[in-house]
């Protein structure tokens, strides 16, 4: 429905998240982020606590069998990657009123910058990003 950048779509979601009361949407979509950056720190640190492990076994010289199997990333993850491109297809064709409304929520009690959060979760993905 979105695909490509239909603008009659595109201009449907600006009304709708131009309102004041789209609030607990951009709210959800915050929460959504923060627990996508939560659930990467504790995936690297399941990660690297099993590589500890690892080595440990290894150096006092004990057989491992067995394949090694990483944690799974989790929904939190998959549903930021969704997040992601959906704000991808909200702006396709340079739909500048969708970039203001996901910029800033000029109605809403608070405000958030969702292009800055999509940057700041990509360099919890890639922290030498920064």
């Amino acid at each position: 429905m979105m695909e490509g950048g239909n603008a009659a779509v595109q201009d449907r979601f600006a009304t709708a998240l131009g309102q004041a009361h789209s609030y607990a949407f951009f709210q959800r979509i915050y929460k959504v982020r923060e627990d996508a950056v939560k659930a990467l720190k504790d995936f690297r640190k399941k990660i690297k606590q099993l590589q500890t492990e690892y080595h440990a076994l290894r150096f006092a010289d004990v057989k491992i069998t067995g394949r090694f199997q990483p944690p799974a990333l989790g929904n939190s993850l998959l549903q930021i990657l969704e997040l992601i491109k959906m704000m991808r297809r909200m702006c396709m064709g340079q739909h500048k009123g969708m970039q203001d409304i996901l910029r800033k929520q000029r109605l809403n009690k608070s405000s958030f910058n969702f292009f800055e959060e999509a940057i700041l979760f990509a360099i919890a993905l890639e922290p030498e990003l920064q």
